[in-house]
């Protein structure tokens, strides 16, 4: 039985050195070891937390430039139509200004132009009458003066004419 005592004592001499052994790895390495894991995971919860603060800081800034952008752009769709009502405007201004142009250039060549005609019917016909009073007075060999004859001159322009 000396050999059973050995074995029991080293047996229990083994479960001390364990219980031992655990107490100080306990306190040694795992309470630090326990610890550290815990701040780190506090650390690693704040910056999760700060990212998501910071992620929904940028979508509401996002959010914010998005809507100056639309307002902007809607700013600039309005100037644009602005302008183009105004161009529009000014082109209808100088389309009825070239046309009253136009307008007066015609009448006034119009009134030229029938002017330029009576002016040329006159000649025309003083021309005819003088040639007539030469015809005549080589007919008749006698001299004819162009006022006997301007009464029958007369009537047969107002008739041509």
């Amino acid at each position: 039985m000396p050999e059973m005592q050995s074995v029991i004592s080293s047996l229990i001499l083994n479960i001390v050195n364990i219980i031992i052994l655990f107490v100080i790895l306990r306190a040694l390495v795992y309470n630090p070891v326990k610890k550290f894991m815990a701040a780190r995971q506090e650390r690693v919860d704040a910056d999760i937390k700060g990212a998501q603060e910071k992620l929904k800081e940028a979508q509401a800034a996002k959010a914010q430039r998005d809507a100056e952008l639309a307002e902007a752009v809607d700013a600039a769709d309005k100037e644009r139509r602005r302008i183009l009502d105004a161009a529009e405007s000014h082109a209808a201004e100088i389309t009825a200004a070239a046309e009253e142009q136009a307008d007066e250039i015609r009448s006034t060549a119009q009134v030229q132009a029938q002017h330029t005609a009576d002016k040329m019917r006159e000649e025309a016909r003083e021309e005819i009458a003088d040639l007539a009073v030469e015809i005549a007075s080589r007919v008749l060999e006698r001299e004819v003066k162009k006022g006997d004859n301007q009464e029958i001159i007369d009537k047969y322009f107002d008739r041509v004419v």
